[in-house]
């Protein structure tokens, strides 16, 4: 999937559900044990935090509901960035396996320098072995 793209900019609580959005989507994605758990936790993280500035802005503490908003959004971002991290490892290992296939058929094929050497030798036979 496309990298997930968010700014600091004000409005952080707006971006971080966003987020948690597009990563909870994304969220199926990992086949890796330990990366479903960071992320599992980053997107728990971040939900807990915009849970916290919503009662934080309820009571009228703007302040920290919005500090709560931006952490929230480093958590979101954070899932993110481990969603995009296993992709690209996921492609690493893709391209690797290509390649070795793609060596393992450049090994089978016959080398042309063999069927030069063995024509040359059929060609001038060796007088020491009676040919």
């Amino acid at each position: 999937g496309a990298p997930f793209r968010l700014s600091a900019s004000p409005g952080a609580g707006a971006e971080a559900r966003a987020g948690l959005a597009s990563a909870s989507v994304r969220r199926a994605a990992p086949s890796n044990a330990a990366v479903a758990v960071d992320l599992d936790r980053a997107i728990d993280e971040a939900d807990k935090l915009l849970g916290r500035a919503d009662k934080l802005r309820q009571i009228g503490d703007l302040a920290r509901a919005e500090l709560a908003e931006q952490a929230a959004l480093e958590w979101a971002l954070a899932a993110h960035a481990l969603l995009d991290a296993h992709e690209l490892a996921l492609d690493a290992d893709h391209l690797g396996e290509a390649a070795d296939a793609a060596q393992k058929k450049a090994d089978l094929k016959p080398n042309p320098c063999f069927f030069v050497v063995t024509l040359v030798l059929s060609l001038f036979p060796d007088p020491d072995h009676g040919f």
